[in-house]
């Protein structure tokens, strides 16, 4: 959180000699403070910056600026759900007249192509009656960013472990990142604990959705970048307490959602405690068949932050999740356990004119033990036991400075990364010839990457011009620590060393006040992941087939571009967005013959390859609609079209269009809150069958729902989930092994009802 103390006695002082010794020239002497809020919600935009002339600035907590008025110069506010929005000078006086600025959301100029989406309601959204306490009783992060239609998930349990997949770009292509640093890595080869599985959504303020090689803060950000943001300290002035209780039941697979959490603050110190426990059972598809999909998930944790002075933070955060006994269908091993541990500590420091500049500071380490075999599985016969106990690690950290200049806004860093990951798979043989028999498979082979990087950000500027040029270095560095003799058999050289430039540039005109277009160019260089370097005969695709990493592979590259057009006016803004990435060097798979699989069962091994290049083209859609003071709605639709450039053949796991029509209504002064959502998905007949893909057929969704705020500490939530009973499955779903080939078919029918409790 960052503060400005010192200009409050200052505002006092000039206050009261303005009162004194009042001015003769009106309202070009008079300091006068404005509240920043946003127009629709009444939300305070805490900590929005600001340019006036030679006045610079920082709003508090509750979105207070101070500034005198000049009749000369243009107002610029920035913020970071709101972008850059410039105001003239009949709307600054209007401002001071009314002592507040309201800020259209729809008038926002989304600098990148970015969606950032609300997650946990505070004080202000409770007294707003903006109910979102059923996201925050998501188990798994990754299947909550799916409210975004350019989001899709891989799927191989019915419930938990979902893999997203931003306009085609997935795993190691897509940056995720906490607090724009904090990661984890899957120790399960098969991906069954995606980084997304580790985020405690309940201690989550937002989430900024980067689509493109644009946000390179965080990393090259090859094909997006999703950073969680956690939940800002709120220092006090007197002791107080805050608590929250949500729990939720949904009736197709008995699942229990619980979180809580509880505040504890004065003027030094702010106390987090948090909380999560969720549990389902088997669920039944539209027709009737059972799925089995049984998960248990808990996490606990705590944050810390101190105010070690008016302009420095201290803050050190603890989070530990478990997971139990969760069935995944699709894959030869369920998940018996997964512990993981996730630690964070930060520093802040804001400094310079009106403390508008910041150095922050952060180190973190993410340690996830997994241990998975076939033990749940009614398999008749039972010719083989397996299992694989795996492990990875993260740890880094990421020093930045921010600085305000007469132009423009710079920020500066560095960064580094080391990632490793170690587990074999044990075979123990049942029946045969080969009965009693143990083989161990040495999977990870202890491969490590160590990743160091350099990256600045400028922003520039102007009335009605905003232009962003971004840059990054990073130098990758990877070996194993443990490797297999059949690896090195293959290789001769397992180590590599590699440097990836990267960089994007981002220009804005705001054409009028309701007009905007915004075209962005990027060029982002990744190196392989761990899995793409050194996965070792273990079948992680989409078919059957084992997969062999290979520690030769070109960096990917990733050309982009963006262009967008966004309008708003009274009740209704339209947003389009159009990209094409032409990527060269794309990391894929190919059929090796010279090649054995180690498993019988396996039709054969892939070898990780660089194709010569692929292209993907796409687009986005939303339109909103104020259709009455009570009802409004949104309509959003998203499409990826992807293509092997070099064998003309259609990438495999692409989603294809995805349509939904939302209404909601506010009735009762806000308390009630009805929503039906509409969604429509068309079939994937576009797809690789060299790698096993099967086309998707096309399937509707109606979901209804209400909520009811009875007062500012209670709050309900019913609703139902594909009401039409449609038997549909999503089209990055693996499909099951039992019965072979079948499609992993999602939930039918669903009632749902979710209690939320607020002490203030």
């Amino acid at each position: 959180m960052y503060r400005n103390y010192s200009i409050m006695p200052c505002s006092f002082l000039l206050a009261l000699l303005l009162l004194v010794f009042p001015a003769r020239q009106g309202l070009a002497q008079e300091i006068a403070t404005i509240q920043l809020i946003d127009l629709q919600s009444g939300e305070p935009l805490s900590f929005a910056t600001f340019v006036y002339g030679s006045q610079k600035g920082l709003a508090d907590e509750q979105g207070m600026i101070s500034l005198v008025y000049s009749n000369a110069t243009i107002l610029k506010v920035h913020h970071v759900a709101y972008g850059q929005l410039d105001f003239g000078m009949a709307e600054v006086k209007l401002a001071i007249e009314s002592r507040r600025l309201s800020i259209e959301g729809k008038r926002s100029i989304n600098l990148m192509p970015v969606t950032v989406m609300g997650i946990h309601p505070g004080n202000r959204q409770k007294e707003m009656l903006q109910l979102g306490y059923q996201q925050q009783l998501s188990h798994d992060a990754g299947a909550f960013l799916q409210v975004n239609p350019a989001v899709s998930g891989i799927r191989k349990s019915g419930n938990y472990g979902f893999d997203p997949v931003v306009r085609g770009f997935k795993y190691d292509q897509l940056t995720m990142v906490i607090d724009g640093v904090q990661c984890a890595t899957a120790a399960c080869p098969n991906r069954m604990d995606p980084p997304a599985s580790q985020v405690s959504l309940n201690m989550m303020e937002h989430v900024e959705l980067f689509k493109g090689p644009y946000a390179l803060r965080f990393g090259n950000g090859f094909g997006g970048t999703v950073n969680f943001v956690s939940q800002k300290a709120k220092f006090t002035e007197n002791q107080d307490v805050k608590g929250r209780l949500t729990s939720g039941f949904e009736h197709n697979g008995n699942i229990f959602r619980n979180e809580a959490f509880v505040g504890l603050s004065n003027k030094w110190a702010h106390l987090s405690l948090f909380g999560s426990w969720s549990k389902g059972s088997s669920y039944k598809d539209g027709d009737g068949n059972e799925i089995l999909s049984r998960f248990m998930r808990g996490s606990a944790g705590a944050a810390l932050a101190l105010a070690l002075t008016p302009n420095q933070e201290a803050r050190i955060s603890v989070t530990r999740n478990l997971a139990r006994d969760v069935d995944f269908p699709s894959l030869p091993m369920d998940l018996i356990t997964d512990d993981t541990w996730l630690i964070n500590a930060s520093h802040s420091l804001t400094f310079g004119p009106d403390n508008t500049n910041q150095w922050n500071t952060s180190l973190y380490t993410t340690l996830v033990e997994h241990f998975m075999d076939n033990s749940l599985k009614e398999l008749n016969p039972r010719t083989m036991d397996t299992e694989t106990d795996a492990s990875t690690m993260n740890a880094g950290g990421r020093s930045e400075i921010q600085l305000n200049l007469a132009h423009g806004r710079l920020i500066a860093g560095t960064d580094m990364k080391l990632e490793e990951a170690e587990g074999s798979r044990i075979r123990t043989m049942l029946t045969g010839p080969m009965a009693g028999k143990v083989f161990i498979d040495n999977a990870w082979q202890h491969g490590q990457i160590i990743r160091n990087g350099l990256y600045a950000e400028f922003t520039a500027s102007r009335p009605r011009q905003v232009l962003v040029i971004s840059a990054r270095l990073d130098f990758d560095q990877s070996s194993l620590i443990d490797p297999s003799t059949e690896f090195e058999t293959v290789y001769d050289n397992t180590m590599s060393g590699q440097l990836n430039p990267s960089f994007s540039a981002g220009y804005t005109h705001i054409y009028d006040p309701r007009v905007s277009a915004s075209v962005w160019l990027g060029r982002s260089q990744r190196s392989a992941g761990l899995t793409e370097r050194y996965i070792n005969y273990f079948p992680v695709g989409i078919d059957p087939y084992e997969l062999l990493g290979n520690p030769g592979l070109k960096p990917e590259v990733n050309n982009q571009a963006d262009f967008s057009l966004k309008y708003s006016s009274s009740g209704l803004s339209l947003a389009m967005n159009f990209f094409a990435a032409y990527l060269q060097d794309y990391i894929s798979s190919a059929i090796d013959t010279s090649l054995n699989p180690r498993l019988p069962s396996s039709p054969g091994v892939r070898r990780y390859v660089n194709l010569e290049s692929a292209l993907m083209t796409g687009f986005e859609f939303n339109l909103t609609y104020q259709m009455s003071p009570l009802l409004r709605t949104n309509l959003d639709m998203a499409y990826t079209n992807g293509t092997d450039l070099s064998g003309k053949n259609p990438l495999p796991e692409i989603p294809p269009l995805d349509l939904r029509l939302k209404l909601t209504a506010s009735i009762l002064n806000g308390k009630l809150q009805p929503e039906l959502l509409l969604r429509h998905v068309l079939t994937q007949d576009r797809i690789d069958r060299n790698f096993g893909e099967t086309a998707s057929p096309a399937f509707s969704l109606l979901d209804l729902s209400a909520a009811y705020r009875f007062n500012a500490a209670v709050g309900l939530r019913i609703g139902v989930t594909n009401l039409l009973d449609e038997w549909y499955y999503e089209h990055l779903s693996r499909a099951m092994r039992m019965p072979v080939g079948t499609p992993l078919y999602a939930p039918g029918r669903s009632f749902f009802a979710t209690l939320n409790l607020y002490l203030d």
